[in-house]
């Protein structure tokens, strides 16, 4: 598929703008004074309700939902799902994250930790995280960000949502085939949802 298919193009924005928005909705509770942003942010997103919600399993317990596993970051401490069938790639020596593959290894879920070494406010991340993107979706509510995508002239999607802090930036980000965008869209969706930033006020 081309990118530049005016009814491709259409179809696909509409579609990947309504799950973006989805998981931006959420963000939009934590907006407010920076510093009650923040606050809101670190607690965790929860759906409002106009966004999907995710599975009922999906709880700030710290409960998975079916056919996901939940993996928590011991140096920036946030927490993320990932899906059951993925395999978990070699982490990191510096521990700051870790990735999982699809099992025809073209679909990326990864989940990492910063320190925000530049002093990032969100708008800058968000110009930093969309320069390597034909980006279709920009969106900063408080603290949080999310950008998405396409790279690749147009082969790949991108999804990612970063948690910024004057210490260190928590992202969840996918990177899935642009052919297979309906395949991945619940998938997105419930790992956006479900994503706890740890502390981001200091340093790790």
């Amino acid at each position: 598929m081309k990118v530049g298919s005016g009814g491709y193009r259409f179809l696909f924005v509409w579609s990947f703008c309504v799950l973006l928005t989805s998981c931006s909705a959420v963000s939009h509770s934590s907006a407010g004074p920076p510093a009650a942003g923040l606050r809101s942010a670190q607690a965790g997103p929860g759906p409002s309700p106009d966004s999907p919600s995710p599975p009922s399993s999906v709880s700030s317990r710290g409960s998975t939902a079916p056919g996901y596993d939940k993996y928590t970051n011991p140096r920036y401490g946030f927490t993320a799902l990932w899906p059951s069938f993925f395999t978990p790639e070699a982490p990191p020596a510096d521990g700051d994250g870790q990735a999982w593959a699809s099992p025809d290894g073209r679909v990326l879920l990864s989940a990492y930790g910063t320190n925000n070494i530049f002093s990032y406010s969100p708008r800058q991340d968000e110009a930093a995280d969309a320069r390597s993107l034909f980006v279709v979706y920009t969106n900063v509510s408080g603290n949080v960000v999310t950008v998405s995508g396409y790279k690749d002239n147009g082969r790949t999607i991108v999804y990612q949502r970063d948690v910024i802090g004057p210490g260190a930036i928590d992202t969840i980000r996918w990177s899935y085939p642009a052919d297979q965008k309906a395949r991945w869209d619940a998938a997105v969706t419930v790992t956006a949802l479900a994503f706890q930033p740890g502390d981001v006020t200091s340093a790790h």
